[in-house]
């Protein structure tokens, strides 16, 4: 897995490439914790574009962060590819009722 973290004036982007599981959410909660650091008021992306499989574990962090944003009445948005597992996940699940989930 690799993570790449991209910051504009109007938002912060962390991208996964690779699954998003068990073994890779300690570095990927790492990135999010260093990017929500130095957020402000941008809005908060995570881009799984890249990302062929997401667990538990990873659906997880995506509440936590997402949580966050919501008390300051924020929205994570989540970019992912159309017809992924990461998608079809996402959906089924319900995440995409309370974050903006993005083909």
């Amino acid at each position: 897995m690799a993570i790449h973290t991209n910051e504009t004036l109007e938002e912060i982007n962390i991208k996964v490439e690779g699954d998003l599981d068990l073994t890779s959410v300690p570095t990927f909660q790492a990135a999010a914790a260093k990017a929500a650091e130095s957020r402000e008021q941008r809005r908060f992306v995570v881009d799984l574009t890249g990302t062929d499989y997401i667990d538990s574990a990873g659906l997880e962090q995506l509440l936590v962060i997402n949580r966050k944003l919501m008390a300051q009445g924020e929205r994570l948005k989540v970019n992912v590819a159309d017809g992924s597992q990461p998608q079809t996940v996402l959906t089924i699940t319900g995440f995409n009722a309370v974050m903006d989930v993005d083909p």
